[in-house]
């Protein structure tokens, strides 16, 4: 049998493990999601609609998009 413990929060408990999980995925959240390196390779000149006018002249090419 597995005993939590527990925190009392305004009337309510809550398990410790739940509150890590939490958190680990808050903390998670805030990091990049593109690695540096990769990020040092992009070709920041090349716009989308110049790859839409010629894509095979861009092939190889490393761009980054975004909304």
């Amino acid at each position: 049998m597995t005993v939590y413990r527990t925190v009392a929060t305004r009337k309510k408990v809550v398990n410790i493990p739940y509150m890590a999980v939490a958190l680990f995925l808050i903390l998670n959240g805030c990091a990049p999601v593109i690695s540096k390196e990769l990020r040092s390779q992009v070709a920041r000149e090349i716009t989308f609609k110049e790859i839409l006018k010629d894509p095979e002249a861009y092939k190889g090419k490393v761009v980054l998009w975004g909304a």
